[in-house]
């Protein structure tokens, strides 16, 4: 353990950490020597424990708790027991997300659009807050990252049918700008994360290795690093956001695509 030591002592809460970029900063922060309560969904306890596990197997120290963030009581609850187990929540990683499957919008129903928000915008509020209070009420600063994506600022071809997901990052990010305002009195730092194609499971509905795709979007240049994205490169860049090195920097969100969003 211990890359750089650069997150020495703090507390993080990472949303949705059972798999991809989730797991991805969980790991790397308790790597950097961070405490992580790690969470997802209900149902996700094998995935969650899973990350639990690496980070106990390499001498770190972690928390995991299944949780619906649509819930806010079982919000308020998990991050009581993080704050009663730990002391703080330092560093709080909004990443939990649903990525709706693909109904054009004539025939998509109103409950598969409010589950989408529900999750992706009233699911953060519920864990921002609730982290935000304790904070607050701790009075030592503290950092805010929410992992946003490209699809929040630039419409893409690739999520036709799929625009309540798109919605529910424009939210995010100007969500980010609000907050940024609203706690930097307390020294609450809030920023953002655009990934563009990164391999996950989410983006498993982007045909990534098809001919075309490929043609598209490394072939074509419009990607003009060349290849996709990793759940590390999220991280890395999430290690910083949450570190004492990020000092002057507040209400940006931060686009993390190869540079895809220059050529779109």
């Amino acid at each position: 353990m211990g890359l750089t030591g650069r997150l020495q002592n703090k507390v993080a809460l990472v949303t949705g950490s059972g798999r991809g970029i989730g797991r991805a900063i969980a790991t790397r922060f308790a790597a950097e020597g961070c405490k992580v309560a790690v969470t997802a969904l209900t149902g996700t306890e094998v995935e969650i424990n899973s990350t639990r596990e690496l980070i106990e197997a390499e001498g770190g120290a972690a928390l995991a708790s299944a949780c619906d963030q649509r819930d806010a009581d079982r919000v308020r609850n998990v991050v009581k027991a993080v704050v009663e187990q730990w002391g703080a929540i330092d560093i709080l990683v909004n990443n939990a997300a649903l990525f709706p499957e693909r109904v054009p919008f004539p025939d998509v129903e109103f409950s598969q659009w409010h589950e989408v928000i529900d999750v992706n915008v009233f699911g953060t509020f519920h864990w921002t807050q609730a982290v935000a209070r304790e904070m607050i009420r701790r009075n030592k600063g503290g950092r805010i990252i929410n992992i946003s994506s490209v699809n929040g600022i630039r419409y893409r071809r690739g999520t036709y049918g799929q625009s309540q997901y798109n919605v529910s990052k424009g939210a995010l990010d100007n969500f980010t700008k609000g907050l940024a305002v609203e706690l930097a009195p307390y020294g609450i730092v809030v920023n953002g994360i655009a990934p563009g194609f990164v391999r996950t499971v989410m983006s498993g509905s982007d045909p990534l290795d098809e001919p075309e795709f490929k043609k598209e979007f490394l072939d074509s240049g419009r990607i003009p690093l060349g290849r996709y994205g990793t759940p590390g490169d999220c991280a890395n860049l999430a290690v910083f956001l949450a570190s004492d090195e990020c000092t002057w920097m507040t209400g940006d969100t931060i686009f993390q695509d190869g540079g895809m969003h220059i050529t779109f």
